[in-house]
């Protein structure tokens, strides 16, 4: 599977089918603190430790990453590929548009 963007329930959906599947939040700290996706891990796309994060993830597993509106995921998404990553989902939209994933 390439990298590709879904909208909200597709993205649940196939969260929840993925086995082994790993939640990307890529805002910055002080957003991921204010409420995140259940499970979700959180590497700050920009931050100066990105790409070594990036390097350190197992390329075998499903990642499903998402950012404010879609913007700073797709560009992570972009690196990850790059990195050898080959089973990415972007948020299409961002958690802005899909409020309701949150768990504050």
């Amino acid at each position: 599977m390439n990298s590709v963007r879904l909208e909200s329930p597709a993205f649940v959906e196939a969260y929840r089918t993925a086995p082994g599947a790993v939640v990307i939040d890529v805002r910055t700290p002080t957003e991921y603190h204010h409420g995140h996706m259940q499970d979700a891990i959180n590497i700050p796309y920009g931050h100066a430790s990105f790409l070594d994060d990036v390097r350190a993830l197992d390329t075998s597993v499903p990642y499903f990453v998402y950012c404010f509106s879609g913007a700073r995921s797709a560009h992570a998404c972009a690196l990850m590929k790059e990195a050898g990553i080959s089973y990415i989902v972007d948020l299409a939209g961002g958690i802005g548009r899909a409020p309701e994933l949150l768990d504050t």
